[in-house]
């Protein structure tokens, strides 16, 4: 049975040429009027506007079909309607339309509003990095927030880690949905350049190294069960964002796995070229310097960790203990070189352990490097090291974690006690 108390649902949001963003509602019970404030559900709060004009098809057609539309200043229920206002391009189809009598409190119906909605948004993390998610439904899109934050074990049992949520939405997927998808991007390519100038001019790595840095995974769409619009689409391209689509969520888990993989074996392969290895290596006795200026060529014995070829080597000035307790730190450390190659029995080798016995070695010094005298300032009973830092260490821990053998980590210990490291 009819009545005054307005009963109004939202039933799609899109935009009409000519009209801009409108609403297309089902009034059950009540009226409308123009200049009416309302307030409805959006997918990041509510939404306060006016109505700017209320629009219906001229009889016997459908609102969905283009055509001129019949202007009221009021309308009455049971009926379709369309509804022109600002502001309401984040609607959320679904949800309940109240409008703001004189008598009723504002802050109280935004509340009441928001209730459907209100333990999805507590799942997203505003500007925060995180997938962009879309579904076709609010229920599609509430299985899918709680999928992402609950994605179950790997295939050996370890739970997988949660995938944070940066945006919602409902629907295609619409150029709109892609620029908000890109500002993630676009930030994380500007702490990028940032890193990188801050490196450029003090040598470290002060807001964090990218190689460390998988945060651009997260800019992406998942889209469960919804089209992606023609303009979307060029404009992903354009901007570089993927947009994966599926009509089941672990398929789009799946596609989002694979992405985090495959950024990681990129920035692992770009890792080895600047990962140093933890080594102690001191000259087998004084016939074994070959060459006294550079490039010097000695034959070394490796005392622990790995040599691997481009490492780069100092001489430290204090006594090596070998237990990181009593090793003091270096107060003066000879930049030596860069190990460029190395032989076992006249052939060449990537790397050598301990238990390589007698490798031959030769070191170049990089440009503008000081050369050191042998004699005076290193002897064949100088100690080697190899010149980590913390970049090194961070990108070993990263990338290598279970590459580096466990007393190649405790060698890591007694050479940040050596180095000085933090």
């Amino acid at each position: 049975m009819y009545h005054d108390n307005l009963e109004c649902t939202v039933l799609e949001v899109k935009a009409i040429e000519g009209l801009g963003t409108t609403m297309d509602v089902i009034v059950v019970n009540g009226k409308l009027k123009e200049k009416q404030k309302i307030v409805v559900c959006g997918l990041e709060g509510p939404i306060v506007t006016q109505i700017r004009s209320l629009l219906t098809p001229q009889p016997m057609k459908e609102m969905r079909v283009k055509t001129p539309y019949i202007h009221h200043q009021e309308i009455k229920g049971a009926i379709g309607v369309k509804i022109c206002a600002n502001g309401i391009e984040r609607a959320l189809a679904g949800s309940n339309l109240y409008v703001v009598g004189e008598d009723d409190d504002e802050e109280e119906l935004k509340d009441e509003v928001m209730k459907d909605l209100g333990g999805i948004l507590k799942k997203v993390k505003k500007n925060e990095d995180g997938v962009y998610v879309q579904a076709s439904t609010l229920g599609s899109l509430e299985a899918l927030l709680e999928f992402l934050e609950h994605p179950g074990e790997d295939r050996d049992g370890n739970p997988n880690p949660p995938i944070p949520v940066s945006g919602i939405g409902i629907g295609p997927v619409s150029k709109y949905d892609v620029m908000r998808c890109g500002v993630m991007l676009e930030r994380e390519r500007e702490w990028v350049k940032m890193c990188e100038k801050e490196y450029a001019q003090v040598g470290e790595w002060v807001s964090g190294n990218p190689l460390n840095s998988f945060k651009e995974a997260y800019a992406c769409i998942l889209a469960f069960d919804v089209p992606v619009l023609p303009d979307a689409e060029r404009s992903a391209k354009e901007i570089g964002i993927p947009i994966y689509t599926a009509e089941i969520i672990y398929h789009l888990f799946d596609a989002f796995t694979k992405r985090v993989a495959d950024i990681k074996a990129k920035k692992k392969e770009e890792a080895k070229k600047k990962a140093l290895y933890p080594v102690v290596f001191k000259i087998v006795d004084e016939r074994c310097v070959f060459n006294k200026k550079d490039p010097y060529i000695l034959g070394i014995d490796v005392l622990e960790g790995t040599l691997k070829l481009g490492l780069p080597v100092v001489i430290p000035n204090v006594k090596w203990t070998g237990d990181a307790k009593t090793q003091a730190a270096a107060t003066e450390l000879l930049e030596f070189g860069q190990v460029m190659s190395i032989e076992k029995d006249k052939k060449a080798v990537d790397s050598a352990t301990r238990a390589s016995g007698n490798v031959a070695i030769r070191i170049e010094q990089r440009k503008n490097m000081k050369e050191y005298t042998f004699g005076r300032h290193w002897t064949h009973e100088s100690l080697f090291v190899s010149r980590l830092n913390r970049e090194s260490i961070d990108l070993l821990k990263e990338h290598f974690r279970d590459e580096v053998p466990k007393e190649d980590w405790k060698l890591v210990v007694k050479l940040k006690k050596l180095l000085n490291i933090a």
